[in-house]
């Protein structure tokens, strides 16, 4: 099953972004590079979306350093499930370098 995160949409435009329709809540998790050798934003993005589950509505704003990622609150997704989820998807060797902003 694809993702329905969508990859590049901006968050600052009316209305719910791609990627968010039928949401009508949402919770934003920061992401940032705590190492300096680890990928930029642009590689990270396509590894995190890879790895949240596919039945997410989510949308990212990338920075070289920073990634937020908003996850529309659908269904069975509520914030707790997103925390935890993201907690485990962050502790992935692949996204290594990288952690949830304090």
């Amino acid at each position: 099953m694809r993702s329905r995160c969508t990859y590049g949409d901006r968050l600052d435009t009316p209305g719910a972004p791609a990627g968010l329709e039928g949401a009508t809540e949402y919770v934003d998790v920061v992401t940032v590079r705590r190492d300096s050798a680890a990928p930029a934003g642009a590689t990270t993005v396509l590894r995190l979306l890879g790895l949240v589950p596919a039945h997410w509505s989510c949308t990212p704003e990338i920075g070289h350093d920073r990634i937020r990622l908003r996850v529309g609150l659908v269904g069975s997704t509520d914030r707790g499930a997103v925390y935890r989820v993201l907690s485990r998807v962050l502790a992935d060797p692949a996204l290594r370098g990288w952690s949830e902003e304090d």
